[in-house]
């Protein structure tokens, strides 16, 4: 199915540092995000429109995510403990429907149960000439109305922003 195809090439894209992924086969990223499931561990949340998969959201401790820890773009804005929201896919067939702002809901629900108290996400301003590709990051406007904070800003058209649970 596209949407494991895309899953498991994006989820991977922001767990791993680049040199690691470029090492992982295809199937091997797909075997993984399936052992890390099975193992119990939410990796992300999956919407679902009359029982069609749909688009995915993927989240957690920000220490699960290495490519943010090294960037210079996303760094730490400080020491405490956040969650993050940091990549979407939406299928074609579903976009311009509202699912990022219901995948944005149901996440900060998820984090909230698992205890989580900050909630980073690193969206973009589309602008003139933005690709659709760097949307997978998620939409500035679409985090505000969620509530969602700028607090950095270290690119002219990637903040990071946060909301306290």
């Amino acid at each position: 199915m596209y949407l494991v195809a895309i899953f498991a090439h994006r989820f991977w894209v922001s767990r791993l540092l680049a040199a690691d992924f470029r090492k992982f086969s295809h199937d091997e990223k797909k075997n993984a995000i399936r052992t890390l499931v099975l193992s119990g561990k939410v990796p992300g949340l999956i919407a679902f429109v009359d029982g069609i998969p749909a688009g995915w959201v993927a989240l957690g401790p920000r220490e699960e995510f290495p490519r943010l820890e090294r960037s210079r773009m996303l760094a730490r804005v400080d020491d405490q403990p956040a969650w993050c929201i940091n990549c979407f896919f939406i299928d074609k067939h579903y976009r311009k429907r509202g699912l990022m702002a219901g995948l944005i809901r149901t996440a900060l629900e998820y984090a909230r149960s698992q205890g989580a108290q900050i909630v980073e996400a690193y969206p973009v301003d589309p602008h003139t000439g933005s690709d659709s590709g760097s949307l997978y990051y998620g939409v500035t406007s679409v985090f505000a109305a969620a509530g969602f904070v700028e607090v950095a800003r270290r690119s002219e058209y990637h903040p990071v922003m946060r909301l306290a649970l």
